[in-house]
C-alpha cells in the first residue's frame, strides 16, 4: 500500500507573527462548492511503485483546471510519464466542497480518478491527493490571471524542479533541477538549469528554443542545446504573490532521460550578490536515493532554519527523518556564492560533504536548493527572514510550522 507522506511541526503562538509562514487556517463553515470558480493552475504528479519499492510507472504533469462554481470541472495538461513527455491530457468530472474546505472530485471521462481536494486562501489555491487504477497523485493549484499571452512571459524565472531520470521504460534514479529560465516575451527562450542525479553526477542543460502561451494561460516550449538534444516544457501560468508578478508551474522533460516537474518564479530586476541573502529564513530539504534498477533506495524530509551571513557563509539547522532514523538533529556549515544573475552554489565540507545549486528571487526573501552528498539527491529551499523574536533565546517558543507535500517514491 503507498501512503501519503505528510511532514507536521507544531505550530505556537510566536508564529502569529510570521503570516507568510504559518500555515492558512481553513475551515470554519466558510466553503462550499461556489469557492472553487474559474481556471486554476494545477501541478500534479503520480507514481506507481510495487511492495518492494520498484518504480513501475510515473506521471508529472502541468495545465489547468476550470471549476463552474456548482458541480462540474475538466482539467487539461500536458503529461510526462515512462512512455511519452508532452502528451495532451484532458480529464473532466464532478466535484463538491464541504463547508470545512475539504471536498472531492470524481473523473469519469478521459480517466476514472477520484481526487481528495482542500481548498484554502478563499478559494484562490487547492491541495490535490488522489488515484486510479494505475498512479497515486498528489498536487497543487492557484488561480491564474484573466487571460495570459506570451507576451505576459518576459525576463528572467528561477527553476526549481523534482523527478526521475528515465530509460523511456522504466525509472534509473533521482533528476532533479534547478536554474534560470530565459523569456524574451515574444517566443524566444533560454534554459540554464543544473541537473542533478547522483552524488557527483550534476550536469548543466544549456539549451534555447521557442514557447507560446495560450489566453488559457497554458502553454509549452520546445528547445535544443548545442549536442541537438531536444527537451520539452509544459508551462501553466500563475498569479504569482502579487498582482505584478507572473509565476509558472513548469514540467521540463528530456524523452529517455528524464522528466521533472517544478515552478518558476519571477527574479527582479535587481543585481543578486551574497548580501541579498542575510539573517535566518525558514528551510525544509527533502531527499530521495533511487537505484538504477528502479528500486527505492533513501528518503531524508528535513525541516528547520538557513541562516546566512550576507558575506558567503550560510549555516543549515533543524530536524531531519530519514529511512534509517527518525527526529535526528542536523547542523551543516558551509559557504554559498550568488552572482548577480541570482543563480549560484552552496558548499558544505565536513563529514558528509554536499554539493547545492542556489536560485534566489523575491529580491533576496525566497532561496530554493538542489544538490547531493553520498546519500541522497535533495531539493528544497526556504522563505522570508525570521523576526527578531523567534531568534535565540526565544526559540524554544517559537516552533516552525510545515505541511509539505513532495513528489517521493
Amino acid at each position: 500500500m503507498t501512503y501519503l507522506r505528510i511532514g507536521l511541526r507544531i505550530l505556537t503562538p510566536c508564529m502569529m507573527a510570521l503570516p507568510l509562514l504559518a500555515q492558512t487556517r481553513i475551515g470554519g463553515g466558510a466553503c462550499n462548492s461556489a469557492s472553487l470558480n474559474g481556471n486554476y493552475a494545477v501541478s500534479i504528479t503520480g507514481r506507481q511503485v510495487t511492495a518492494a519499492g520498484t518504480f513501475t510507472n510515473i506521471f508529472q504533469a502541468t495545465g489547468f483546471a476550470n471549476f463552474d462554481g456548482l458541480s462540474k470541472f475538466t482539467l487539461t495538461a500536458a503529461a510526462d510519464t515512462l512512455l511519452s513527455v508532452g502528451a495532451p491530457l484532458t480529464w473532466s468530472g464532478t466535484y463538491s466542497v464541504q463547508a470545512n474546505c475539504a471536498g472531492v472530485a470524481n473523473v469519469t471521462s478521459g480517466g476514472s480518478a477520484t481526487l481528495n481536494l482542500v481548498v484554502y486562501n478563499q478559494g484562490s489555491d487547492l491541495l490535490v491527493t488522489g488515484s486510479d487504477p494505475t498512479y497515486y497523485y498528489t498536487g497543487s493549484g492557484n488561480t491564474q490571471p484573466a487571460t495570459c499571452s506570451t507576451a505576459l512571459l518576459s525576463g528572467s524565472y528561477a527553476y526549481n524542479g523534482t523527478g526521475y531520470g528515465t530509460t523511456g521504460t522504466a525509472v534509473n534514479g533521482v533528476a532533479n533541477g534547478a536554474g534560470l529560465l530565459q523569456f524574451d516575451g515574444q517566443g524566444k527562450v533560454t534554459a540554464n538549469v543544473t541537473m542533478w542525479s547522483g552524488a557527483t553526477a550534476s550536469n548543466l542543460v544549456t539549451a534555447s528554443g521557442s514557447y507560446s502561451v495560450s489566453s488559457n494561460c497554458l502553454g509549452s516550449a520546445t528547445l535544443t542545446d548545442s549536442k541537438a538534444n531536444n527537451y520539452v516544457m509544459g508551462l501553466s501560468v500563475t498569479s504569482g504573490n502579487a498582482t505584478a508578478t507572473t509565476d509558472l508551474m513548469a514540467t521540463f522533460a528530456q524523452a529517455s532521460k528524464f522528466t521533472i516537474d517544478g515552478s518558476a518564479h519571477t527574479v527582479t530586476a535587481d543585481t543578486c550578490s551574497a548580501s541579498f541573502l542575510s539573517g535566518t529564513y525558514s528551510l525544509n530539504l527533502g531527499g530521495r536515493a533511487i537505484s538504477a534498477a528502479g528500486s527505492f533506495a533513501g528518503s531524508y524530509q528535513g525541516n528547520g532554519m538557513a541562516t546566512f551571513d550576507g558575506q558567503g557563509n550560510v549555516t543549515m539547522t533543524g530536524t531531519n527523518n530519514t529511512n534509517q532514523a527518525a527526529g535526528k538533529a542536523f547542523t551543516y556549515s558551509g559557504t554559498y556564492n550568488l552572482p548577480s544573475n541570482c543563480s549560484g552554489t552552496m558548499t558544505f565540507a565536513g563529514a558528509s560533504p554536499a554539493n547545492f545549486n542556489l536560485v534566489v528571487w523575491s529580491s533576496g526573501k525566497q532561496f530554493n536548493i538542489i544538490g547531493a552528498d553520498a546519500s541522497y539527491v535533495y531539493s528544497g529551499g526556504g522563505g522570508i527572514a525570521r523576526p527578531v523574536a523567534c531568534a535565540a533565546p526565544e526559540r524554544t517558543n517559537c516552533g516552525w510550522a510545515s505541511m509539505r507535500f513532495t513528489p517521493w517514491p
